[in-house]
């Protein structure tokens, strides 16, 4: 009885750790089945926003798991959107594109702003006043700051950059110039 006994305990055990490492295979399994989904609805959306195929959704795909393996905190799907429209708005690719994303996730953030409205609004503001791509990240720490200093809301600085630039223009202002003094006025 007791070899029987020792039997069947060495039975359970085995039979015990089968069972957790099938269970463990199970969670991997539906892990990977749930990224495969959400990198299919990334792709879907940047073929979307884009029009991009081949080589180039390819790129594009690659852009998106580097971003998130960098740290933005967003799910594959709303990575792929981001960088559709900082690829359409800005033109942007490769490092400086994964870049603009991990830029504009941290002052979504931060701001609380629509990371979508933000893209548009900095593309229109930007080709406005004629900054480079590269240096987006300035104007929105800029924006960021003077947000942050004066209450004024982030939406409200954009617009103002907007809708002012021919007047600020005149008197000299760069867009810099513009934000604080806009921010000054709250």
């Amino acid at each position: 009885l007791k070899g029987f006994g020792d039997s069947l305990k060495k039975t359970i055990l085995a039979v015990g750790s089968f069972t957790v490492a099938l269970q463990g295979i199970s969670k991997v399994s539906k892990f990977a089945s749930e990224a495969t989904k959400e990198f299919a609805k990334a792709n879907s959306a940047i073929v979307k926003g884009t029009g991009a195929t081949g080589s180039a959704l390819a790129e594009l795909s690659n852009n998106v798991r580097n971003a998130m393996r960098e740290g933005v905190g967003r799910s594959a799907s709303e990575v792929g959107e981001m960088v559709a429209d900082l690829n359409t708005r800005f033109g942007a690719t490769g490092k400086g594109l994964e870049k603009l994303v991990d830029e504009f996730d941290k002052f979504s953030a931060v701001t609380g702003v629509d990371t979508k409205q933000s893209i548009e609004s900095l593309a229109d503001v930007m080709a406005k006043w004629n900054i480079q791509t590269e240096d987006a990240n300035k104007l929105l720490d800029q924006l960021t700051k003077a947000s942050q200093d004066s209450g004024a809301g982030v939406d409200e600085l954009l617009a103002g950059l907007k809708q002012g630039q021919a007047v600020f223009s005149q008197f000299g202002m760069s867009a810099s110039d513009s934000i604080a003094y806009m921010a000054s006025l709250k």
